[in-house]
């Protein structure tokens, strides 16, 4: 019997995402807006990320040893235990997947190596 292929089933959720593909979501950094935006298509945002990443010195962090704490998705409008409900982008009705946290660590990887593997935690 030859090899299988390891695939992710559609139940499943990846541990690790290429830098590339963060960038085709939405994060929740981002000026305010009408329309939820996606990293990509925020150039003053993920250059500011990338300015602030090198000052503070992860950017060379990233460069030797890649992300090593995972970046955290969530799923837009996030619903808290009182169930009060936070909406992002009102007006957009966003219901979808988000960047929470991790933003530089994806500007970076991304700048650096856009297909380099992030590991992600889902919230």
């Amino acid at each position: 019997m030859g090899k299988r292929k390891h695939a992710l089933n559609e139940a499943q959720l990846a541990m690790f995402i290429p830098a590339h593909k963060l960038m085709d979501m939405i994060p929740l950094d981002q000026p305010e807006t009408d329309k939820p935006q996606k990293y990509k298509d925020l150039p003053q945002v993920t250059s500011r990320k990338v300015q602030e990443a090198k000052t503070e010195g992860l950017y060379n962090e990233i460069k030797n040893e890649g992300v090593q704490s995972p970046i955290t998705i969530g799923q837009h409008p996030f619903r808290v235990a009182s169930g009060r409900v936070y909406d992002y982008f009102p007006g957009a009705d966003y219901k979808g997947p988000v960047i929470e946290d991790g933003h530089h660590r994806i500007a970076v990887a991304n700048d650096i190596n856009p297909n380099a593997e992030i590991p992600v935690q889902y919230d």
